[in-house]
């Protein structure tokens, strides 16, 4: 069995690969990928019966989700999103996976959404003796967000705190999806803190490109798997994970 210390620096190369070639993927195919996720999403009977949906502000290269947060709002569904509550001091370069670099380039939405849920009915902090931790906040427009920490956008002051109970969707960035469902993310650990606190029948979807699919991501105990990764030319789900 590998040591905890090694499966993170495994991780940490992974990521670093993976980043990589996500930074160097061509715009035109991130353009069309990003689109085709999209559709494939909202045609999910899990997206259109979800009335309230907890979504990552995308930034940088990740999947971008203006669209689907414009859709989402469109509809009329309850759009939460991120917004960083306390962060522990000394944790690295990068927030959500995010370098400076790629935080500047998101425009409206350059921003990552991040966590805060528990089990039903359970308000517990997100982070427990970890980095920090999110809160979900209710937006109605685009004119809901400003630069936040590290210039990530988020939900305004005045925006309304969404309890974790009330979140039937969460959709979340990823580098990849592993054949079980799990997600490597940013390193920031903060997903794995908030997915045990959504309610039992709450959906988790990751949003993925296939060009980055086909890495096995090492699993530490802590590592909470995806409901369903969707890619520009498949939905995976997955059993079992509540």
């Amino acid at each position: 069995m590998k040591e905890a210390s090694e499966i993170r620096e495994s991780k940490k190369r992974m990521r670093t690969e993976l980043r990589r070639r996500r930074h160097e993927l061509e715009e035109s195919y991130r353009q069309e990928a990003d689109e085709a996720i999209r559709r494939r999403l909202e045609e999910l009977s899990v997206y259109r019966q979800a009335q309230t949906v907890f979504c990552y502000v995308s930034a940088g290269d990740e999947v971008d989700t203006r669209k689907l947060l414009a859709d989402m709002m469109a509809a009329g569904k309850c759009v939460a999103v991120p917004r960083c509550e306390a962060v522990e001091r000394g944790t690295g370069g990068t927030v959500s996976g995010l370098t400076a670099e790629e935080r500047g380039k998101g425009g409206v939405f350059a921003g990552l959404i991040t966590e805060k849920r528990g089990k039903a009915g359970t308000d517990v902090p997100a982070a427990v003796g970890e980095r920090g931790r999110m809160e979900a906040y209710a937006i109605t427009s685009t004119d809901d967000l400003e630069p936040g920490a590290y210039g990530i956008l988020e939900p305004k002051a005045y925006c309304q705190r969404v309890l974790p109970e009330e979140i039937d969707l969460c959709v979340v960035p990823c580098l990849c999806v592993g054949s079980g469902g799990t997600r490597l993310g940013y390193g920031g650990g903060y997903y794995d803190r908030y997915l045990p606190r959504l309610r039992p029948d709450a959906v988790c979807a990751a949003l993925c490109r296939e060009r980055l699919q086909g890495e096995e991501p090492p699993k530490e105990p802590h590592d909470r798997p995806v409901d369903l990764a969707v890619t520009e030319k498949q939905v995976i789900f997955y059993e079992f994970s509540k």
